[in-house]
């Protein structure tokens, strides 16, 4: 592959900085600019008062572990089955996690050709961003719980699988984004296939 047209990421302007270098500083600052607001408030601002009306919304027809759910007697179900299911439906991006790997890296490739890879690290650092404010917001369980000990334990099962996954996604993107930038760097000519996810982050 012709590498003439690639930018060297590693040449330094005027102001001596790189360009990520100058990248993540405009973000840092950016970011100063902005309102100061907890993370998790930031893209899941909506996960709050009629929790159900919100999961319609969405599409995403709320009906476990019960149908219908009394919102009024279970709230913390209710509220808690719209996070699940944004949980799933955070790691279905790119085709699922499992293709994450594979996914990211030939994104990367790709950004990095198009000369877009400002546009394609915004979006996968969002991403990862957007993760951790459903992690938050699993912390943040409140209300009345039922009180039959099958759905308790069923609660705590799929908040534990919930967790466990937001997890994986998150190491996933915080591993392998700078593993692929700092591999371009030594080898302009591009990424040799990496592992895959489950087995350079995750030990199932």
């Amino acid at each position: 592959m012709a590498t003439s047209h690639r930018r060297d990421r590693s040449h330094r302007g005027p102001d001596g900085l790189t360009k990520d270098q100058r990248y993540y500083r405009s973000k840092r600052q950016k970011k100063k600019k902005e309102p100061s607001q907890p993370p998790s408030e930031i893209s899941l601002a909506r996960v709050e008062g009629n929790d159900l009306m919100l999961g319609h919304a969405l599409g995403m027809g709320v009906s476990w572990p019960y149908s219908p759910i009394d919102q009024s007697t279970y709230p913390e179900m209710c509220r808690f089955s719209i996070i699940f299911k944004l949980v799933s439906k955070w790691a279905l991006k790119w085709g699922g996690m499992e293709n994450w790997g594979d996914e990211l890296q030939a994104g990367y490739e790709h950004a990095r050709d198009d000369r877009t890879e400002d546009d394609w690290y915004d979006d996968v650092w969002t991403h990862a961003h957007n993760g951790r404010a459903l992690q938050n917001r699993l912390s943040e369980l409140r209300g009345i719980l039922p009180t039959e000990q099958h759905i308790i334990r069923e609660l705590y099962r799929r908040e534990v699988e919930a967790s466990i996954l937001l997890a994986k996604g998150i190491t996933i993107i915080e591993i392998r984004v700078p593993m692929f930038y700092n591999l371009c760097s030594v080898n302009p000519r591009g990424i040799s296939p990496l592992p895959p996810s489950s087995d350079l982050e995750w030990d199932d």
